[in-house]
């Protein structure tokens, strides 16, 4: 079994967020919200090499991947736009490709009314 903390907990910049967890011990961190200056839902390219050598630095792995913009049951979704559904399967596809890229073996959504 491996504990594990979304690095956004601590309300700390992400790199405090990862020496405060590898400090303690942690493994694993699960990746959510503020990654330095992109997110989750943003981050690509060069982004992506610098939080997977911030991880790798520490001695971390991302156990998961987790968005708040993958939302199929928002106030705003609605079944029948298209539009709507080709963006979440967009931004689902985006998680998946982040969570391979980083060695993440989970991608969490949530599904649910905010």
């Amino acid at each position: 079994m491996r504990l594990s903390a979304f690095t956004d907990i601590l309300e700390q910049p992400f790199e405090a967020a990862l020496d405060a967890f590898a400090k303690i011990g942690l493994q694993t961190v699960d990746l959510r919200s503020k990654l330095g200056d992109d997110n989750v839902d943003t981050l690509t390219g060069p982004a992506v090499a610098r939080v997977k050598k911030a991880l790798t630095s520490r001695g971390l792995t991302a156990g998961c991947v987790a968005s708040w913009g993958v939302n199929p049951v928002n106030k705003e979704y609605d079944s029948a736009d298209a539009g709507y559904r080709r963006a979440m399967r967009e931004r689902t596809s985006h998680l998946a490709e982040l969570a391979q890229e980083l060695g993440a073996r989970n991608v969490r959504v949530y599904s649910f009314r905010r």
